[in-house]
């Protein structure tokens, strides 16, 4: 495959990118065309990408799938795209959750088209970042999606998105320096042992850097990956982010802009940099058990259900990283499983919260409850992605975190145990929020609320569907979330037991 214009992941960003191009310049005067056209086109990139979803699972044209084109003959450097089962997968959910933020968001008045341009944006971004297979293209695509981010909070954000926003951008300036910095350092001894200045994945992991840099490198890239994700103690722009944007946004900013920390370090560091990973385990392991437990008491302390949803969601990847540092196959396959499922409930929860907040237009948990009986198709949607984010049995979030506690407790007894107490405590105030927004508490709701109408049912069923099925069949819907990574471990894992 020598060009880009027939290749199946260019074409997945450029549709998504010129429909956010399109609906830029859709005039905002009538309030419904920008977000019918935003409904309509959300469909077709979601048909889209489930077609080429479809086609890379059943090994259609394979040659579709990747592509390496020349950008500086000089210097033989060279754009690289492409996939595997995992990537495509956050793919598919970013295009799958497009037309549920544009269905959440259908109350946007001021600016609709440029708001709904962002959403589409960061879409494409996160489609090239996922698809991306060089140092330079990730950065440009890790770079591209906080725009988008930062817009959705500072125009469109609550009253605080301004303080919300500037956190947001000077967190992620420092990790995009840092990133930087550790690509440079990356290129330059590779261009030391090799005498190119390569950037690909694959050139780097065949370059054979020493130990010492690869340490080097993930003192600079971990702490630029970690800044993207919610970990302590660099999590509260996330919160205020949360706390302050609409729920259309959450969307897409919990269910697959925060997750994709989670794939660039699997995808460079985990790669790239497993020397590194075995130095600093023993010691990161830790920092995950405690924000664990931190995240999980400051839930039961914030009043506000997007803000208890975000800390809640605080707990998980803390928990997922630390299942990344045992460095087991069995384990990070367990923890991808486990993202997954983390980013459809979350998705599905603020998908939720603004139904919620669009009738009672409160985000306040004191002011909600005696919702069973006003809302039953709302109950039984919230109580579902709960559940799954609680971990209760017979949903996919409990599968995720049997099998990584399974394994933890092998490889790091104290760490897995912290990290269990906080999740317990996690647990705990899921059951609370759920009687908070759901029981009876005696008290008389000023006025009736309709349930969710015919399309948010639509939207919500499909997601509640991928929080039961995979969770009753675990083992049948773990080899979607195969990674190459997990196989480059398991040869690893080989080799040192033959020596």
């Amino acid at each position: 495959m020598n060009s880009f214009t027939d290749n199946m992941l260019f074409s997945l960003f450029s549709v998504s990118f010129l429909a956010g191009v399109l609906l830029f310049f859709i005039p905002s005067k009538n309030r419904f065309l920008p977000q019918k056209t935003a409904f309509y086109l959300s469909i077709a990139v979601f048909v889209t990408t489930l077609v080429a979803f479809c086609m890379y699972y059943s090994g259609f044209r394979p040659e579709m799938f990747t592509a390496a084109i020349p950008w500086v003959p000089e210097l033989d450097l060279k754009v690289h795209i492409g996939t595997d089962r995992f990537s495509m997968l956050l793919i598919l959910l970013s295009a799958a959750f497009l037309p549920l933020s544009v269905i959440v968001s259908r109350n946007a008045r001021r600016s609709a088209g440029f708001f709904y341009a962002c959403l589409f944006f960061l879409q494409s971004a996160l489609t090239g970042l996922f698809s991306a297979r060089d140092l330079i293209t990730f950065y440009f695509f890790w770079q591209f999606s906080v725009l988008p981010v930062f817009f959705l909070t500072g125009v469109w954000g609550g009253k605080g998105r301004i303080s919300a926003a500037g956190k947001f951008f000077v967190f992620h300036a420092v990790s995009s320096l840092l990133f930087l910095l550790g690509i440079f350092y990356i290129a330059d001894n590779v261009h030391y042992l090799t005498g190119k200045w390569l950037f690909s994945f694959d050139a780097v992991a065949s370059a054979g850097l020493s130990a010492t840099v690869q340490t080097t490198c993930f003192m600079l890239l971990a702490p630029a990956f970690f800044l993207r994700l919610p970990f302590f103690p660099v999590h509260t722009w996330f919160t205020g982010l949360i706390n302050e944007n609409k729920p259309g946004a959450n969307i897409m900013i919990a269910g697959i802009f925060v997750p994709s920390g989670v794939f660039a370090f699997l995808k460079i560091i985990m790669i790239l940099l497993p020397a590194g990973v075995r130095f600093f385990a023993p010691y990161m392991v830790y920092l995950c058990a405690a924000a664990c437990i931190y995240c999980a008491l400051m839930a039961w302390a914030v009043p506000a259900l997007s803000r208890t949803i975000a800390y809640l969601m605080a707990v998980q990847y803390p928990l997922i990283m630390l299942c990344l540092f045992s460095f087991s196959s069995d384990t990070v396959s367990a923890s991808l499983f486990h993202m997954a499922s983390l980013s459809i409930s979350s998705a599905m929860l603020f998908a939720l919260c603004g139904a919620i907040e669009s009738r009672m237009k409160t985000p306040m948990l004191s002011d909600l409850g005696n919702l069973a009986r006003a809302m039953p198709w709302f109950s039984v949607f919230f109580t579902m992605a709960f559940f799954s984010l609680a971990g209760v049995p017979c949903m996919s979030g409990f599968a995720g975190m049997y099998s990584m506690f399974t394994d933890i407790f092998r490889r790091f007894p104290v760490p897995a145990a912290a990290a269990f107490a906080g999740t317990a405590l996690a647990f705990i105030c899921c059951l609370r929020t759920v009687y908070n927004v759901l029981a009876d508490k005696k008290k008389t709701l000023h006025e009736p609320f309709t349930d969710l109408n015919i399309y948010e049912i639509c939207s919500v069923a499909p997601l509640a569907v991928l929080l039961l099925i995979p969770g009753l069949f675990p083992v049948f819907f773990s080899n979607a979330v195969t990674h190459d990574s997990i196989i480059c471990m398991s040869q690893q894992e080989q080799s040192r037991g033959n020596r």
